[in-house]
């Protein structure tokens, strides 16, 4: 039986005979009534799909359309995730047109939105340089600045640093950093000096003493007792160390004084008071163009409030 080629309706060929009239109507109504619109539906309403089958439609209120309402110059956007949920709303300040490569946006005046595109350039740090410089004056015109190797001899080159903070190795039997400075990489180089004063003081006074000792890198250099007789009042410790490049950013030698009371501060300031040990190393070989660690430690032999070694601060210059 052939069938329409729009909808593929069956329908009797001219030369099919017609056995039973009533049931190839009823055949042919039930093949066309599906691809019929339909019935229902409200005004205004849309037809659509249903399913992926085909004829599988209905009538459908459609979604809401524009929003009331809003101004000149707002425009439209979603109020919250739900399908079709819009408002207006007044618009961001507008991004200028124009700008080159690099250009940033900057306020051209106090007024709201007046901005505009500025080459990159004046107050900006310049581009290059090599590690351990620094960024120097070219000239007294505005913003003329350059990268710059350093200089040493106690010039304008030289950094220093301090610091006033307390730091205490007690109530734990545990080594501890009192001192932990790293001279920032690719500083030292091959000719430059770095000396630091390191200062503080330690107590002995219960059962226990504490071990002072002082590395240069990975490398222990110095370690002392601090194990005078027992006495409720502080003595005071110092370290005056230089560490200094010889000739290449991969060697070093190292000079200093370790000095600690043995007697009670106030009762002796000659020499004989305390221990002064000269200190001599070298030569190192630590890798200048990666941070460089000193460190001074405080271990005390009994966890107790009455032994204690304590920083009070430092002083250090590169030059």
């Amino acid at each position: 039986m052939p069938s329409t080629p729009g909808h593929g309706l069956p329908y009797p060929a001219g030369t099919d005979p017609v056995s039973d009239g009533a049931v190839d109507f009823q055949n042919l109504a039930q093949a066309v009534d599906p691809a019929l619109l339909p019935k229902g539906g409200a005004a205004n309403q849309h037809l659509v799909k249903t399913t992926a089958t085909d004829y599988q439609t209905a009538w459908a209120t459609p979604p809401a359309g524009l929003p009331a309402g809003g101004t000149a110059n707002q425009i439209m956007v979603k109020n919250t995730s739900t399908d079709f949920d819009l408002r207006w709303a007044n618009q961001g300040i507008p991004v200028p047109f124009g700008g080159a490569s690099g250009a940033y946006l900057a306020k051209k005046s106090a007024a709201d939105g007046d901005l505009q595109w500025t080459p990159l350039g004046g107050g900006w740090v310049p581009a290059g340089g090599a590690a351990g410089q620094v960024l120097t004056k070219s000239s007294g015109t505005d913003f003329a600045t350059g990268w710059q190797t350093p200089t040493g001899g106690g010039g304008s080159g030289a950094t220093t640093w301090r610091d006033t903070s307390v730091v205490d190795a007690t109530l734990t039997t545990s080594e501890i950093d009192v001192l932990n400075f790293a001279i920032p990489a690719n500083t030292l180089a091959t000719d430059r000096r770095f000396h630091i004063l390191v200062s503080g003081d330690y107590l002995r006074n219960g059962s226990g003493y504490a071990t002072a000792r002082v590395y240069i890198g990975p490398t222990m250099v110095y370690t002392t007792l601090l194990n005078p007789g027992a006495n409720a009042t502080r003595r005071r410790w110092r370290l005056d160390l230089d560490l200094l490049a010889a000739g290449a950013t991969n060697a070093q030698l190292a000079y200093g004084v370790w000095y600690h009371m043995t007697a009670i501060d106030g009762q002796n300031s000659a020499p004989t008071a305390g221990a002064w040990i000269p200190l001599s190393i070298g030569p190192l070989a630590l890798d200048s163009t990666q941070p460089i660690t000193l460190r001074v430690t405080g271990q005390p032999t009994a966890s107790e409030a009455g032994t204690s070694m304590r920083r009070s601060h430092y002083w250090a210059e590169l030059v």
